[in-house]
C-alpha cells in the first residue's frame, strides 16, 4: 500500500473513532434531558415520550408510589394537590386518534362540570380554514367558553353537528329542548355553564402556544392536559378510521396500507391527518412546555394514553389531584372500548 494510501486509511480509522465518541457523548447528553432544544432535536418521538416517562414529575402514571415523592428533576412544574376554591377550567389537548374522548370522558361524567367536546370544530363546520391564520380566533373562542360566554356563532354550529352536542351531558339536554339547538340562546347555555363553574375542553385542535394568552393576560384558571399515544398506536387506529367501510364484510378486510392511504405524505397540503403531521406536533409542542416557561408553571401536566388505558380510574384520580378537584361522589365508569 503506498504511502498516501496509508495515510487516507488512518485518516478515516481516526475519523470513525471520532464520530463513535461524539455519538456516545451525545447520546448520554441527551439522557440527560440537558439543553431541552438540542435534546429535541436529535430524539425521535418515541425517544423522548421514553425519556419523559422516567420522571414523574412531568407525566401522570399508574405507579404504585405518592405522587408527593416524585423526583422533579424536569424542573418545577409542579403537581398541585390543593383543592380548589374558585372556578378551574381544563382543557385535554390532544390529537386524532390518542385517546382523548376517552380522556375526556373523565370530566363529562362529571355532574358538576360543563364539558365541551372540540370547541374548535365549529371552524370546520362553517368551512373555514383550519390553518394557522385562525389560531387568534382559536384563542379567542376558548376564553369566551370559559368565561361562560357562548357566541351565536357556535351554537349554530352544535345545531349542525350532532357528535358535538352528544358527547356534552351538559349541553344535550339544552339542545334537546330547542330544536337541537337550533333555536337556542347564548343566555340558556350561559345559566347552566355558570352555575357549574368549572369548564373543560377536549380539542384536537390546538398547541401550547395557543394557551398562553388565556392564562397570562386574560386570568383563566387554566389547568392543561397534555395527551400523548404512542405514534405506532396512533397510526393502526388513523389506518382503520381511513381504510373504505365495507358494509357486510369481514372486519379488517382490504385494509389498506398507511402509504395507501396517504397517511405517510410529508406534503403539507395533505388534507388527511398523516403520520408526520403527528410527528412534528408531538416535537413541537413538548419543545414548549419542556422549555419550561413561567406561564405554564402549575398549570401543565403530560398524559400518556398507555397509562390511561392500563388503569383509567387510579389515572383519573391522579389528574383530579393536579387539577384540585375531587372527584364526583360516585366515582367514574370508563370504557376503555
Amino acid at each position: 500500500m503506498s504511502r498516501t494510501g496509508s495515510l487516507f486509511v488512518l485518516l478515516l480509522l481516526l475519523l470513525c473513532t471520532l464520530l463513535y465518541i461524539y455519538q456516545f457523548d451525545s447520546a448520554r447528553y441527551l439522557l440527560k434531558l440537558s439543553h431541552k432544544d438540542k435534546t429535541l432535536a436529535k430524539l425521535s418521538v418515541s425517544d423522548v415520550l421514553s425519556s419523559l416517562s422516567s420522571d414523574n414529575s412531568f407525566v401522570a402514571t399508574s405507579s404504585e408510589v405518592e405522587l408527593d415523592s416524585f423526583d422533579n428533576s424536569l424542573g418545577d412544574i409542579a403537581i398541585n394537590t390543593t383543592k380548589v376554591e374558585g372556578p378551574v377550567q381544563v382543557i385535554v389537548l390532544a390529537r386524532m386518534r390518542t385517546g382523548s374522548t376517552l380522556c375526556g370522558e373523565i370530566f363529562n361524567q362529571n355532574p358538576e362540570l360543563f364539558f365541551i367536546f372540540e370547541p374548535l370544530h365549529s371552524f370546520k363546520v362553517l368551512q373555514m380554514s383550519e390553518d394557522d391564520s385562525l389560531e387568534e380566533e382559536s384563542t379567542d373562542l376558548l376564553k369566551k367558553l370559559y368565561k361562560c360566554k357562548f357566541p351565536r356563532m357556535f351554537i349554530q354550529t352544535l345545531a349542525r353537528w350532532s357528535i358535538g352536542k352528544g358527547k356534552s351531558r351538559k349541553i344535550l339536554p339544552i339542545c334537546q329542548e330547542t330544536d337541537g339547538c337550533a333555536k337556542a340562546t347564548p343566555s340558556q347555555f350561559q345559566r347552566v355553564c355558570t352555575k357549574s363553574g368549572h369548564v373543560v375542553t377536549k380539542t384536537i385542535r390546538a398547541n401550547v402556544k395557543m394557551l398562553k394568552p388565556l392564562i397570562k393576560f386574560h386570568g383563566i384558571n387554566l389547568k392543561i392536559l397534555h395527551l400523548m399515544r404512542d405514534p405506532r398506536g396512533t397510526a393502526s387506529s388513523r389506518r382503520s378510521y381511513y381504510t373504505p367501510k365495507k358494509r357486510g364484510g369481514p372486519e379488517g378486510v382490504g385494509k389498506r396500507s398507511l402509504h395507501e392511504l396517504g397517511l405517510l405524505s410529508t406534503s403539507q397540503d395533505s388534507k388527511k391527518n398523516t403520520i408526520p403531521k403527528l410527528c412534528a406536533w408531538m416535537k413541537e409542542t413538548l419543545k414548549d412546555a419542556l422549555n419550561k416557561p413561567t406561564w405554564l408553571q402549575d398549570q401543565y401536566r403530560l398524559v400518556r394514553y398507555e397509562d390511561l388505558a392500563e388503569d383509567p380510574i387510579r389515572l383519573s384520580q391522579h389528574i383530579y389531584d393536579f387539577i384540585g378537584l375531587e372527584l364526583p361522589p360516585g366515582g367514574l365508569k370508563v370504557d376503555t372500548q
